[in-house]
């Protein structure tokens, strides 16, 4: 039976609007479970309670951004998170990565509850758009089970079709690190071509438009690589006890008594925060010195009110 012209419509839209494949044949690997209730009531409290602790955060960090950054007089293009002390370092570094995270979660969240509540959806449709942080011990883990996933179909299908192009087998050792590479070169030019498509001044040189973004985005590749060769090279030693080889199934006895020890997740956060503090600088500096940082995406500020009286009341008593 065919389709009434406007059921065709729906449908379609709800396919174009849906790049994760929530609930289709394509839904692509790592979607997180869904936190809310499958009632109605249950999801609107849930998404309520949540649009309101992402809104303070979100509100913290704009207050320290405008604060500490842009400061009257201050030149956008020096703006770096880099510090004189590790603790501020740190903070800055993580404070970007949770703002650009806290951004999406939080339009994110506007438009599942709104879908939902005008009926074009329901609440199995609106899966959290990120992954728990706590699964992410490893950095190919936090780009397959943390990160949001929006554009996963859209890499994947290229180099799914590239490599039937060049005749690379799937299931390979070539056709695993060719998706990674891949798929990691193209979000680096997507991300590179949409920051040079930004509006610029003369004094936004080609590295600040474009290859910081590459880099950032092209190197998670290699350093995917790198651990799965520390992962693998740890998985062979433990295959072995004492000079004695062990037998296939004492190695993988061996193997499934070491996988994801409370060690192996200490040793993974370490290098896993290690890595994201190195490398932040090059998107977190481009959105400063962008001031795209500046615009707030609250319609208002419920602290920073709060705060200037606390800062009016203190001075007036000095």
């Amino acid at each position: 039976m065919s389709m009434p012209l406007l059921s065709k419509l729906k449908w379609s839209a709800a396919l174009y609007v849906n790049p994760r494949g929530i609930g289709w044949n394509y839904q692509v690997k790592g979607i997180p479970e869904q936190r809310a209730s499958d009632t109605r009531r249950g999801f609107f409290i849930q998404q309520f309670k949540e649009i309101a602790v992402v809104y303070l955060a979100l509100d913290v960090l704009n207050i320290y951004t405008s604060r500490y950054y842009y400061k009257p007089g201050v030149d956008p293009l020096t703006l770096t998170i880099r510090a004189d002390t590790w603790p501020r370092g740190i903070w800055n570094a993580y404070s970007g990565m949770a703002n650009q995270v806290l951004t999406t979660s939080y339009l994110h969240l506007q438009i599942a509850t709104f879908s939902v509540l005008l009926g074009g959806s329901q609440p199995k449709d609106w899966p959290p758009l990120y992954g728990s942080f706590t699964e992410a011990y490893t950095i190919r883990r936090y780009w397959n089970t943390f990160w949001h996933q929006i554009t996963r179909h859209m890499f994947v299908a290229y180099s799914r079709d590239l490599r039937a192009i060049l005749h690379i087998r799937r299931g390979t050792w070539l056709s695993s690190y060719f998706d990674l590479y891949f798929t990691f070169t193209f979000s680096a030019l997507f991300h590179g071509i949409t920051m040079y498509a930004m509006p610029y001044g003369p004094n936004h040189s080609f590295n600040l438009r474009f290859m910081m973004w590459f880099h950032f985005m092209f190197w998670q590749a290699p350093a995917i690589q790198f651990e799965d060769l520390v992962i693998w090279c740890y998985k062979r030693i433990v295959g072995t006890t004492e000079g004695k080889v062990l037998n296939e199934e004492q190695q993988r006895q061996r193997r499934s008594e070491t996988n994801v020890r409370t060690w192996h997740r200490i040793v993974g956060y370490i290098w896993v925060f290690g890595w994201w503090y190195y490398i932040l600088p090059w998107p977190v500096d481009t959105v400063l010195r962008f001031e795209i940082a500046k615009a707030s995406p609250l319609p208002f500020s419920v602290l920073n009110p709060v705060l200037t009286w606390a800062e009016n009341i203190t001075s007036s008593s000095g």
